[in-house]
């Protein structure tokens, strides 16, 4: 009986050790189609105290946690897009309209919280990367022009997923053949990264990849469908594709990219939380497919031993404060 209070005991331990490390620092911010609707969703870097707050897209939280950057569409217009921010202690939406165009999408702060960069239809013609500062209330548009290195003549080309450096010195993007790095400052190119150089040659690459700076700039972490891959709960849906989902980080200084997903896992989404962990949207390969919108669920996975813990279910696209 001794024994049985004792392990009971060692179990309860190591549950609250792990939720109280679980717990230390991050805010989690995510996505959930409840209805016909999709809502933002806040919950502890754990999972618990879950908030359903307001409905939107391609949601990240500030780094210092006081607000949601999103992609808000209107009812009225189901074409136009517009970035919006949410103040959390306020509880107040700030639609902002008087950036330029009405095909905005997808913001991403930078690592001071002073600045958003997202996805632009420049005049109604291409696809480039815009900055908006949220102290001077203004914005501009980068890479209008671009020098791959294997041509001489500037193109004049979409540039898609837009992200920051670690240090918010530099954004990058990508025309789906480099990735680009242009001055956060004044827009000039930097360089170009061939894309071959980070994908497979089965690498399904598309305009909706999602890339994320590490902390320590050392890494780019990203998902990606592939080819050779199939999913057997996608197989079995007839809503999903069956190529399965890959999470990896490209490591800047080695020129190599890593797995970081498991292989009975096939992932949508991928995200850096605090201290190196890495947060992913995913199902088990093996799970019967749902009839609904909420294909993944979210999971951590730990910096210190690479454990992965469920954090909510029907959850995808996270973003961590600091």
């Amino acid at each position: 009986m001794k024994y049985k209070i004792l392990l009971l005991f060692t179990a309860f331990i190591s549950l609250f050790a792990v939720r109280q490390a679980l717990a230390d620092g991050g805010t989690v911010v995510y996505e959930r189609w409840i209805g016909t609707d999709n809502y933002v969703m806040m919950s502890d870097r754990d999972g618990r105290n879950e908030r359903k707050l307001f409905i939107g897209y391609d949601a990240e939280i500030s780094p210092d946690g006081s607000k949601i950057a999103y992609t808000w569409v209107s009812d009225d217009a189901p074409n136009e897009r517009y970035i919006a921010v949410y103040d959390i202690a306020a509880k107040k939406n700030n639609i902002l309209k008087h950036i330029p165009g009405t095909n905005n999408y997808a913001p991403r702060w930078s690592p001071n919280g002073k600045k958003i960069l997202f996805n632009q239809y420049y005049q109604e013609k291409k696809w480039l990367p815009g900055i908006y500062d949220t102290e001077k209330k203004s914005t501009k548009t980068v890479a209008v022009k671009l020098t791959p290195p294997d041509k001489k003549k500037q193109l004049y080309s979409d540039v898609y997923s837009p992200f920051w450096s670690h240090n918010g010195e530099y954004i990058y993007g990508n025309d789906l053949k480099y990735i680009y790095k242009f001055s956060a400052a004044d827009g000039k190119q930097v360089d170009a990264i061939p894309m071959s150089a980070i994908f497979s040659k089965h690498a399904m690459i598309d305009s909706s990849i999602r890339f994320s700076s590490s902390a320590d700039g050392n890494s780019w972490l990203f998902s990606v469908e592939q080819s050779n891959e199939k999913c057997g709960r996608c197989e079995a849906s007839v809503a999903l594709e069956p190529l399965k989902g890959i999470t990896y980080e490209y490591k800047l200084k080695e020129k190599k990219t890593v797995r970081i997903s498991p292989a009975d896992f096939c992932t949508g989404y991928a995200a850096y939380g605090t201290k190196g962990d890495i947060y992913i949207s995913a199902h088990k390969t093996s799970e019967k497919p749902r009839q609904s919108a909420n294909y993944y669920d979210l999971y951590l996975i730990s910096a210190a031993d690479k454990k992965i813990t469920p954090i909510a279910q029907k959850a995808y696209e996270a973003s961590v404060s600091k």
